[in-house]
């Protein structure tokens, strides 16, 4: 066999629907972009190829738009790529279903399974190296933390200004000074937030088997109760969190 005759054996080769839809859930929606594409180009549609790769993009944004927002679970990780899967899966039936049933019929050649998952693990990690930047530019344009200290000692409250005034934040460490929260003897650190009309403080502990100990926690409750005297209009709930605020171990309401 001739190289033309290699050349033209490879370019008339396309992509089956099985092929895209399990490329697609090993690599993403950039995959199937790819692989319509050149089975257009085989096709002879080429008109159809930059339509597509404009779906595509627009479809990898939304994906990676609803895998932000996603709880990081074991089924979340699995649910979204066979939802791309079958997305592609149906597209492809759609947009080139009868031109590949014609193209295998005529025992005309398509790409093997060694391509497809070598194309599959490019398209992963492009996606990832598109995704990164934006996830740093997002959590970074949203960490918009500011902290104030009280105290020779600098007791530390962080919050979110969008979130909570400056002045509601002055008035709240001038009460958990005046309610010996604060003092000169033991740095402590709390993040506040408002929701609502409660202030929810997180107060973190570094060993979580310190919810166990009785004096602690009779401590908490009075600090607590003596803090909600002075806000007899707003809510006050103490969380006990240990390395992150979405870490919990124990609420008091």
């Amino acid at each position: 066999m001739s190289e033309s005759d290699l050349k033209e054996k490879n370019d008339s080769k396309i992509y089956s629907e099985k092929v895209i839809y399990a490329s697609t859930f090993l690599g993403g929606p950039l995959v199937t972009g790819y692989m319509l594409a050149e089975n257009f180009k085989v096709f002879n549609q080429r008109e159809k190829v930059l339509p597509i790769w404009i779906v595509v993009v627009l479809w990898t944004i939304l994906i990676l738009t609803i895998a932000y927002f996603m709880p990081d679970t074991a089924g979340s990780r699995f649910l979204l790529p066979l939802c791309n899967a079958i997305i592609a899966y149906i597209g492809t039936q759609h947009l080139q279903g009868k031109n590949i049933a014609n193209h295998i019929q005529e025992a005309k050649p398509k790409f093997g399974w060694g391509r497809s998952l070598l194309t599959s693990l490019i398209g992963a990690i492009v996606t990832i190296a598109v995704a990164l930047p934006l996830l740093l530019l997002v959590e970074n344009l949203n960490n918009n933390i500011v902290s104030k200290t009280f105290g020779e000692i600098e007791n530390t409250i962080e919050y979110d200004p969008d979130n909570i005034s400056a002045n509601s934040i002055d008035s709240l460490g001038k009460m958990l000074t005046q309610i010996y929260f604060f003092d000169d003897y033991q740095q402590k650190y709390v993040y506040v937030k408002k929701l609502n009309n409660s202030y929810n403080l997180y107060i973190p502990v570094v060993d979580k088997e310190v919810i166990k100990d009785f004096d602690f926690d009779r401590e908490l409750r009075i600090f607590k109760a003596d803090l909600q005297a002075l806000y007899p209009k707003n809510r006050i709930v103490f969380n006990i969190v240990v390395d992150d605020i979405d870490n919990v171990l124990k609420k008091l309401e």
